[in-house]
């Protein structure tokens, strides 16, 4: 059975805030669980294909029956062949799946709203980011999605699609053009969904549009500034960034800086800044470090810290250095530094001492190895 985006039959707890709370006992059970260990070792480019037990091992035992195995793009993850488990240590949690040859696989271990990795006193895990890929290789016809068109073009399926009047068969008729569609039928589908004032239907507006700027974010972008309709502009644009982002942080972060000021340049940096933490923390927060001081800033750093704190913690002390903000250290140093010592500790201990959180938490950190 494919893998689902969470592989959890619990019920969706609240969604966590970007600083999380701090804690004031003596030990570093105090602070939130963190993945310290991966099988495969996140990044590695050469995992052979076929059955595989993928293992997370975190810092503490965790609760039993709980977890967010979470795609981090659109179908990357293998087929799941059992439902995930604790080993007797009830800290490494063990996911058997099948993988495919030459393929680039991602999840997610907890998000900003899937976190169900949780300790046994339920306190949830940092987010992390697994990524790998397989050996082997494939032909390039093995690779291609079997399209099934009934239809000349993709505006009439498109129009089909929309004038069906049962909402079900509407939504599975659309999902399965977004999953046919050619590449070269996204300039012309996203023609036709604006012309037809359609730029919010069902995300395949939105996931279209970022689609296209990942393979051409040059004629994406074009297409997307000389939209007519301001809603429709605007809505591209976002998206377009979003595809961008994932394939060339810099360029799209570069390309923000040619948005007007006001409330679109905002939403274009903040999506970059967001994307570009979710998939690179290191590079975002080096972005984000130069930002000039105010709201706009203030705001960017949040979905770093959140997900670069688990991924990067020592890029994300160094950001909030060169920001200077104390408030911000001192809202966010703790927890940062409390995973920091568990993968750095010679610097992490550096970094805490010359830092200007309290003397209390100092102490806490300091004496909690």
């Amino acid at each position: 059975m494919k893998t689902k985006t969470v592989l959890t039959t619990l019920v969706i707890g609240a969604v966590c805030q970007f600083a999380p709370q701090t804690s004031y006992s003596q030990d570093m059970n105090s602070f939130e669980p963190v993945v310290v260990k991966t099988v495969p070792q996140a990044g590695s480019p050469d995992v052979s294909p076929g059955e595989f037990e993928i293992k997370v091992t975190f810092s503490r035992e965790m609760m039993d029956q709980s977890w967010s195995w979470c795609d981090v793009w659109k179908n990357s993850t293998p087929e799941g062949l059992e439902k995930p488990r604790y080993e007797t240590d009830h800290k490494t949690c063990t996911l058997k799946v099948k993988l495919e040859p030459n393929q680039t696989y991602g999840y997610w271990l907890n998000t900003e709203t899937y976190r169900h990795f949780q300790d046994t006193l339920g306190r949830q895990a940092v987010p992390y980011l697994l990524t790998f890929s397989t050996q082997g290789s494939r032909s390039r016809a093995a690779d291609q999605i079997n399209r099934v068109i009934t239809t000349d073009t993709i505006e009439t399926e498109l129009g089909q699609a929309l004038s069906e009047s049962s909402p079900g068969k509407r939504e599975a008729e659309l999902n399965h053009i977004q999953r046919t569609m050619a590449d070269d039928e996204m300039p012309a589908a996203l023609a036709f969904l604006a012309n037809k004032g359609e730029t919010g239907l069902h995300s395949l507006f939105g996931d279209l549009a970022s689609k296209w700027a990942s393979q051409n974010p040059g004629a994406a972008v074009a297409w997307a500034t000389n939209l007519p309709d301001a809603g429709a502009r605007k809505s591209a644009l976002i998206n377009v960034l979003k595809g961008w982002t994932q394939v060339a942080p810099e360029a799209a972060a570069a390309c923000t800086a040619t948005v007007p000021a006001g409330e679109l340049h905002d939403r274009a940096v903040l999506m970059v800044a967001g994307e570009w933490a979710f998939h690179d923390a290191y590079g975002a927060a080096e972005w984000v470090s130069h930002f000039p001081k105010g709201t706009l800033r203030d705001k960017a750093v949040g979905p770093i810290i959140f997900w670069g704190q688990g991924q990067a913690p020592a890029a994300v002390a160094e950001m909030l250095d060169t920001i200077g903000d104390t408030n911000l250290i001192q809202q966010n140093g703790e927890t940062i530094a409390s995973i920091w010592l568990q993968r750095d500790d010679a610097a992490a201990r550096a970094w805490i001492k010359k830092s200007p959180l309290s003397d209390e938490a100092k102490q806490r950190l300091l004496k909690s190895n």
